[in-house]
């Protein structure tokens, strides 16, 4: 399930359970509906995932660059130590600007940002 919200001009986007193509399916129709909104600063937050399947780190990937088209950026947030692994096995680990929690994520994009 992937639920959003706004704070400050950042769309948050909380996603919840797994990410395997059908949830994937949820977060990449949601970040299509952001940036026809141009909505191009971008949080997902991952600290309730359980499961991410490969091919859902390609949508994210592909996400990220579409957004820095627009100088924007996703960045994720409360990455598992399982997530972790997997993206690091992708190679797209350091692509990624990653974040323990929302507050640190929001003031990478709006460093005079305060909570």
């Amino acid at each position: 399930m992937v639920s959003s919200r706004k704070h400050n001009g950042v769309s948050i986007l909380t996603v919840d359970g797994n990410i395997e193509p059908a949830e994937m399916v949820q977060v990449k129709n949601e970040l299509n509906r952001l940036l026809d909104r141009h909505r191009f600063k971008i949080v997902v937050h991952f600290d309730r995932l359980k499961k991410v399947d490969y091919a859902g780190l390609g949508i994210l990937v592909e996400n990220l660059l579409r957004f820095k088209e627009f100088n924007g950026d996703l960045k994720l947030v409360g990455i598992t130590s399982k997530a972790k692994r997997i993206f690091q096995r992708c190679g797209t680990w350091n692509i990624f600007e990653t974040y323990p929690n929302d507050e640190l994520a929001l003031k990478s994009f709006n460093p005079i940002y305060s909570s």
